[in-house]
């Protein structure tokens, strides 16, 4: 258990659930001590569970878990020293939707391409006209984090949301 990731969850009775406790400390293996359990030093990627929720790119930077690679700090400073961002192209991979919110600055890039799943040469094959990009968005991306929660799940897109999404289901360019 990292002492650093304190779990903000809490239920009444349920020991290392108490807010304070570090991630793990409701687990049975340490709050029973069973013989059966076996710490076999596997660790798995992903989120820390109390901020799988957070989706947006800022929210992403400030948390302890997500990692975004480069840093947002890092593209930022880029795009600064570039001094027009409609000369960035970012590529982001997409493994789920995320919110690219405003206050991230990623919306100012001249291109986002999402990627799910290619080699750096077939990126620059796209990027350089080589190949015409063929791809669709299989989902809607929202516009915002406010979207996401107000959108009804059983809905295709964010139509009935106030913010909408930032691209539609299927869309996507070609030259």
């Amino acid at each position: 258990m990292n002492p650093e990731h304190i779990s903000p969850i809490t239920m009444d009775g349920i020991e290392g659930l108490d807010g304070a406790s570090p991630f793990g400390a409701a687990d049975a293996c340490v709050t029973q001590g069973a013989e059966s359990c076996t710490d076999n030093g596997l660790r798995f990627g992903g989120s820390l569970p109390w901020e799988s929720s957070i989706l947006d790119f800022t929210g992403m930077a400030e948390s302890q878990s997500w990692e975004i690679s480069p840093s947002l700090d890092t593209i930022k400073q880029v795009m600064s020293e570039v001094e027009d961002p409609s000369k960035v192209v970012i590529h982001v991979y997409f493994r789920q939707p995320f919110v690219m919110d405003e206050t991230s600055g990623l919306r100012e890039a001249g291109a986002i391409v999402a990627g799910f799943g290619m080699t750096d040469t077939a990126l620059m094959d796209v990027l350089s006209g080589k190949f015409s990009p063929q791809g669709r968005m299989p989902f809607a991306l929202a516009g915002t984090r406010e979207a996401i929660t107000e959108q009804l799940s059983d809905l295709p897109g964010y139509a009935e949301t106030s913010d909408g999404a930032l691209f539609d289901y299927g869309f996507g360019l070609s030259y």
